[in-house]
């Protein structure tokens, strides 16, 4: 009776120790290999990310960390629709019909940027109403490219707090139907 618990017990440690180092391997090899700088570490950084975000704000602080030397060409669009309307304001009438009602406006000009001994930049950007995308360019000491794309919708507050109270008010006079 002893020898089957020492056995069963045996069997679960050997078990739960299998399972660690398995799990726990490719977080280990991803640390090592970025320790060693290997493994496809980014070229730039986006500090504070907001990609995919529906804000408020007008204005945003882009920060941007990448190796000294490293060159940044900073591309703004908004997409303007054919109408001449924000998105906001169109509705939705397929989930990918909203490329195709409108044009990418590329907004100023193009920009470059050449990192500095601290690493970082910063760059105010002042979004449009509707949607906007961020296109950044970078290019390393010996040649490397990668190209960042950041999607922010600017809504109407607003417009927002009224299409809440009418569809609040019509939920409102069904249910008392």
């Amino acid at each position: 009776m002893l020898k089957k618990s020492f056995i069963a017990v045996f069997l679960i440690l050997a078990t739960l120790v299998s399972t660690i180092i398995t799990t726990s391997m490719p977080i280990f090899a991803d640390t090592i290999a970025k320790a060693n700088n290997k493994g496809g570490s980014p070229i730039v950084e986006i500090l504070n990310n907001i990609d995919g975000v529906k804000t408020f704000e007008k204005s945003y602080a882009l920060c941007v960390r990448a190796k000294e030397g490293t060159v940044i060409t900073f591309q703004q669009y908004w997409f303007k629709t054919d109408e001449e309307k924000s998105v906001v304001l169109k509705k939705k009438q397929s989930e990918n019909s909203l490329d195709t009602i409108g044009e990418w406006v590329l907004q100023d000009k193009t920009e470059q940027w050449e990192i500095g001994a601290s690493s970082i930049y910063a760059r105010s950007v002042t979004w449009k109403l509707g949607r906007n995308k961020i296109v950044l360019k970078a290019k390393d000491k010996n040649g490397n490219t990668e190209t960042l794309t950041m999607l922010v919708e600017l809504v109407d507050k607003k417009q927002v707090n009224d299409f809440l109270k009418s569809y609040i008010l019509k939920n409102i006079g069904e249910s008392l139907d």
